[in-house]
């Protein structure tokens, strides 16, 4: 299992770190390279645990990601309706 710890990113950046500063287009090209790393350890890690040959994009890894939670939570969200339909 893949851990960052805190020690590995110092000094800790604050909001105002994060990103560069240059950049206002947000994403992950104006996030600074220690976090840059991390974010590539974690898709990595996402793509070994849910796809073997890893995911085409970021946007393949969410929806992938998006369909197993609403998998997880179909069940709640079925019984939750009946529970609202039995009070009337």
């Amino acid at each position: 299992m893949l851990w960052l710890r805190p020690c590995e990113f110092k000094p800790r950046p604050n909001r105002l770190r994060v990103h560069d500063r240059g950049r206002t287009d947000g994403g992950r090209d104006a996030l600074l390279p220690e976090l840059r790393k991390a974010h590539h350890k974690l898709d990595a890690a996402v793509d070994a645990l849910y796809e073997r040959g890893g995911f085409a994009s970021d946007r393949e890894r969410v929806e992938h990601l998006f369909m197993l939670y609403e998998r997880l939570i179909s069940p709640l969200t079925a019984s939750a309706g009946k529970a609202k339909r039995k009070k009337r």
